[in-house]
């Protein structure tokens, strides 16, 4: 990690953010891995823990720092955490493929999650000390170099001191071309190689920015496939036949594996007299990791972005760079005929302009407009954006989300809440009245103008033998809508027809049927055909667990589909219906047990009568009591109590015989006189 790398800082300690999203907000941005531990566990990490140690975050939770350390520096790192080093130390780390590398390690205290734990830093140094290493061996090697040049030169001034004076001007010529040679020599970055074309080393000048793969002295005087691996040295003798066949330069790319890690270089050959290949060798690596890392995070960005149902566009300077299939999608366009294109080219014209304002205040809240497709449809969208970088550059992440659905809901919330107020209106009307069909054609005509349907009927269900067949009681239509009532087909609908019975078996299973003209056929098809219907709801109505009729709702103007929220109201308003019925015909039930109970009274000389207890008051006498006990009942009952019909000595008892047993649930039979 160079110098510029985020470091951990000094000084006291700093309060960790307990929730583990903070944590990872501030440190997934660092090169170092950043690790939480507490009694010898890893509590957290970030996803620097991935690129170091091939690790994803999840898979280190619950490890041992100390796992993450190569087995022989593990005693020493233990030792440092017992001890409670806060310092750097340096160790040897060990990452998920086996693989080691040279690492630095910082802990220090903190807090995490409201509890005392320890921070810890760990940083790749295995390139910094290679470049160490390599820089001394240069050095020695560049001083070692120009002690030789130095003596060569020495040597060579001595004697051309002898020669001739005319060679003295060719001497200092050849003098200022080899220094100009040395200076390009010098501050060239790549290694050369010089080679026969039999691949045998014979010269190598080395740099610090490219380590090669074994120690000079270890190769010099070898030949290329003694020292490097197969496939390397096949390459060179490939690429050095096509040099010497074509006397044009040769490229070759290879990878080595070098310090814990993988090294990239790039070589390229050129022809040095007839018998030698001058090679040149560039260090490639850290190039080829940011162009991968580069990839790698785009390739992120564009799986979050395809995950998302957003629809999310890169933009700079109004342009859109990119964007995921679901921007695309939303605009009915292809994804790459979208870039280079102006996001405003896909607002419509009525909103264009205050979304060029919203974008132009870098105004990053919500705004709702309207989106134009390419086909010129519009639909409602919701849009935000966000200044971001991309490739070093200023950007604005911009998000649309299609409005469409949350609209129809509101709508259909809208007509929810409509129906629902027609149910109460029906439940207030059905459950007033005494007779619950008195009031069906106000109930029938409300419920149809909450539904906001053409037709609205009431069908009871009933049989002719063992055969079912519909027929209609009550019907509400809007103006310019024909009336069934008294129509032959619904006079009798038989519900046995092949077209119907599928239909049927649902009613009666209780399943709410949306049925549309183009789904039917045979005599189905030709009743809805007849009257003029497009789409229609059926909603049956069960008394005592049996079907007892259904609710029609017809749409004559267009096909329609209802939402899951009118069904639910519609449903209601059958349950209301169903116990209006219920209710009336509990009613009627009640009214003649009691006509009965009268007449049976009537027919007999027995005096019924009906009291409050304690005190006892009258509230009811039936009649007979004039011609047994010779006081009408409405005297009794102005009086209210039975003193007027029990003798005085008796009145008392009897009355706390009547109610202690009345209390305690039992019958009483009493004599008084």
């Amino acid at each position: 990690m160079d110098s510029d790398s985020k470091k951990i800082p000094s000084g006291p300690p700093q309060s960790v953010e307990s929730e583990s999203d903070k944590f990872r907000q501030f440190t997934d941005s660092s090169f170092e891995t950043i690790l939480i531990t507490a009694n010898d566990q890893i509590l957290d990490a970030n996803n620097e823990v991935r690129t170091m140690f091939g690790f994803r975050p999840k898979e280190v939770v619950g490890l041992s720092l100390i796992a993450l350390v190569a087995q022989e520096a593990r005693f020493f790192v233990r030792t440092r955490i017992e001890e409670e080093f806060e310092g750097a130390y340096e160790s040897v780390g060990l990452r998920k493929d086996g693989s080691k590398f040279e690492l630095e390690i910082r802990t220090r205290d903190g807090t995490y999650e409201n509890r005392r734990v320890k921070i810890s830093a760990l940083r790749d140094v295995s390139r910094h000390r290679a470049l160490e290493k390599e820089l001394r061996g240069a050095r020695d090697h560049l001083e070692e170099t120009v002690r030789i040049r130095t003596r060569a030169l020495t040597e060579a001034n001595d004697s051309l001191r002898k020669e001739i004076a005319e060679k003295e001007a060719a001497q200092r010529a050849l003098l200022d071309s080899e220094t100009t040679r040395n200076a390009i020599y010098t501050a060239l970055p790549d290694m050369i190689l010089l080679l026969s074309i039999e691949g045998v080393f014979l010269d190598c000048r080395e740099t610090i920015d490219v380590p090669f793969y074994v120690p000079l002295e270890s190769f010099l005087g070898k030949s290329i496939a003694e020292v490097m691996p197969d496939e390397i040295s096949a390459e060179w003798f490939a690429k050095s036949r096509q040099l010497i066949e074509t006397d044009q330069i040769q490229y070759m790319n290879y990878s080595l594996p070098l310090d814990g890690g993988v090294r990239h270089y790039e070589g390229r050959l050129v022809t040095c007299g007839p018998d030698k290949v001058l090679t040149i060798v560039r260090d490639v690596t850290d190039f080829i990791n940011s162009r991968r890392e580069l990839t790698e995070s785009e390739e992120r960005f564009r799986r979050f972005a395809e995950a998302s149902f957003e629809g999310i566009a890169l933009t700079a300077n109004g342009e859109i760079l990119d964007c995921n299939e679901t921007f695309a999608r939303l605009f009915g366009i292809e994804v790459k005929d979208l870039r280079g294109r102006s996001k405003l080219d896909f607002m419509s014209e009525a909103t264009r302009e205050s979304v060029a304002a919203h974008i132009r205040d870098h105004n990053e809240s919500a705004l709702e407009a309207e989106g134009l497709r390419a086909d010129g449809t519009t639909f409602p969208i919701e849009i935000r954006g966000r200044g971001t970088t991309w490739r070093g550059e200023l950007a604005r992440v911009f998000i649309v989300r299609d409005l469409t659905e949350r609209n129809l809901s509101l709508i259909a919330l809208e007509r929810r809440e409509r129906i629902l107020g027609a149910v109460c209106n029906a439940a207030e009307r059905l459950l007033g009245a005494t007779d619950w069909s008195e009031p069906l054609p106000e109930v029938l005509e409300a419920l149809g103008h909450g539904v906001t349907v053409s037709r609205c009927s009431l069908l009871l269900l009933q049989y002719d033998g063992l055969k079912p067949i519909f027929t209609l009681k009550a019907q509400w239509t809007e103006d310019g809508v024909s009336s069934a009532m008294g129509d032959a087909i619904t006079a009798s609908f038989p519900v046995d027809e092949p077209s119907y019975i599928e239909y049927f078996k649902l009613m009666m299973s209780g399943e709410t049927v949306q049925v549309h003209t183009d789904d039917v056929d045979g005599f189905f098809r030709n009743a809805m055909d007849h009257y003029g219907i497009h789409s229609a709801l059926v909603q049956p109505v069960f008394h005592e667990g049996e079907l007892w009729g259904v609710i029609g709702f017809d749409e004559c103007n267009h096909r329609r589909q209802w939402s899951g929220l009118e069904v639910d109201a519609v449903r209601a308003a059958a349950s209301t219906l169903a116990a209006a019925v219920h209710r009336s015909q509990n009613e009627e039930a009640l009214r003649q047990s009691r006509e009965g109970m009268r007449r049976l009274l009537e027919s007999t000389r027995v005096i019924a009568w009906e009291a409050l207890l304690d005190p006892i008051r009258l509230t009811y006498v039936g009649p007979g009591s004039e011609e047994l006990l010779g006081w009408p009942s409405e005297e009794l009952l102005e009086d209210r109590s039975l003193s007027l019909v029990i003798h005085p000595d008796d009145i008392d008892w009897v009355k706390e015989t009547v109610i202690k047993n009345t209390k305690e649930d039992r019958d009483t039979e009493v004599e008084f006189r």
